[in-house]
């Protein structure tokens, strides 16, 4: 199977769910021991290589790791980026914080749905305000163009476990496009051709389930859009089955909380 540069991005950034120990490095700063994202390879260091800027992690990297098939979720927003807005003009990118009713901290990721160099920008945690913004440098060093609506940033609680709860990252250039939609994207290495997914309520009894079912081709390194439309506020567990007709298959579930 061909894999795209997509696969090595976001492959090496869900490596690291629960910010394992750190593993091998190649020229990388001392302090990247400091970062969410250790499972890098820094090749030759450079200006826009990953490591610590002020309050949070940054920068492009090389993978040298191998990772398995699995399903992961990359990015969730209920505020749609406004299309076709470049960030080669902005001096900062903004991303609207969603808070659960709990004072537990909330880590971010932040990861691109295309790109020629692996890069992502992530906290461990994005502090007690509403908003959380990051100078764009480093972002506009690695691509020469990169739109908005080409970032993928998720939100989560219990540094991003297995147990983590996922709430939206809404990631804002200049403006805001005020269309609240429901957008979650899921990433897999494979390809698959058959998907099936469920939103169920776990806060509100009355509100009703969620599901949708779908034959189509889902190609491996691309992003996997769900768009439930409207939910009621709480939490809800989004359960995903995902398979192809070569047998791979692959099963998750993942709690997420909607505003």
């Amino acid at each position: 199977m061909k894999i795209s540069i997509l696969w090595w991005s976001l492959a090496a950034f869900f490596l690291v769910i629960g910010f394992s120990p750190s593993v091998a490095l190649a020229g990388a700063n001392d302090r990247l021991d400091e970062c969410p994202l250790r499972s890098v390879f820094i090749h030759k260091k450079s200006r826009t290589s990953y490591q610590p800027r002020d309050n949070r992690c940054e920068g492009k990297f090389e993978i040298k790791n191998n990772v398995t098939a699995e399903l992961h979720l990359i990015g969730y927003r209920t505020d749609s980026a406004v299309k076709n807005e470049t960030l080669d003009e902005l001096d900062e990118i903004r991303l609207g914080v969603s808070r659960l009713n709990s004072e537990d901290p909330l880590s971010l990721m932040v990861v691109t749905t295309r790109s020629k160099n692996p890069y992502a920008m992530d906290v461990v945690d994005v502090g007690g305000g509403q908003e959380f913004a990051w100078p764009s440098a480093i972002l506009n060093g690695v691509f020469k163009r990169i739109e908005i609506d080409e970032l993928a940033g998720v939100l989560c609680t219990d540094r991003c476990s297995q147990s983590a709860v996922y709430s939206p990252a809404n990631i804002f250039g200049a403006s805001r496009s005020g269309l609240e939609k429901i957008e979650i994207l899921l990433w897999s290495e494979a390809t698959f051709s058959f998907l099936n997914w469920t939103l169920t309520p776990l806060d509100n009894p009355n509100a009703k389930p969620v599901e949708r079912k779908s034959r189509r081709k889902y190609y491996g390194g691309q992003p996997i859009s769900i768009r439930p439309g409207e939910l009621e506020s709480g939490r809800w567990e989004l359960s995903v089955t995902a398979s192809a007709a070569n047998d791979t298959a692959d099963s998750r579930r993942f709690e997420i909380y909607v505003p």
